[in-house]
């Protein structure tokens, strides 16, 4: 059988700054609210083919500190405002199918990824976050690499869990949470 090489391909390593911009919606007086930059690196790899079945993968590290507005848990009507922590890292394998014009190209992506996050609310809080998801969605570009491209699609998550360590901190019990799955839409 033939096993396509991973050698020949294009390699991108970025840094940049992202902006995390998050709210829960809960049954108390005052939502949560948590928006602010926070540091990225990635790392991608894609096949470097001119038109058909293609591999590729997406990495990302990142991490920082956000603008938290909420309420305490225990007193939902005190508002409390700070700083949330952040850290992450992300791992997508990819399938793609390239269809390539003159001087562009025309990718349809399916990814399948692993999200992990922490979320440290303060000194004695964490929350540890999971997600699997599947991603499909389109992706233009120039055939020079090195030049821009657009991508837009949709990201189902297909399993999410939620460790809160609620016994940590004082709680008789740390039970498994399991938020909800929404499908959402992605732009590159």
């Amino acid at each position: 059988g033939f096993t396509p090489g991973l050698s020949a391909g294009e390699w991108a390593v970025g840094v940049g700054i992202e902006y995390l911009d998050w709210k829960e919606d809960t049954n108390r007086t005052l939502d949560v609210l948590e928006t602010g930059p926070l540091l990225a690196a990635s790392l991608r790899y894609l096949q470097s083919l001119e038109s058909g079945l293609l591999l590729g993968y997406r990495g990302k590290l990142w991490g920082g500190r956000v603008k938290y507005e909420g309420s305490e848990m225990r007193n939902p009507d005190n508002p409390v405002s700070g700083t949330t922590g952040y850290s992450g890292i992300s791992n997508e394998g990819q399938i793609r199918w390239r269809k390539t014009g003159d001087d562009n190209r025309l990718d349809t992506v399916f990814g399948m990824g692993f999200d992990y996050w922490r979320r440290s609310l303060s000194y004695i809080q964490d929350e540890d976050w999971y997600v699997a998801y599947l991603r499909l969605g389109m992706e233009s570009g120039v055939n020079d690499p090195g030049n821009w491209s657009v991508a837009l699609g949709v990201k189902y998550p297909v399993w999410v869990r939620e460790n809160a360590h609620l016994n940590e901190i004082g709680f008789d019990s740390n039970p498994p949470l399991e938020p909800g799955r929404q499908l959402s839409l992605y732009a590159d």
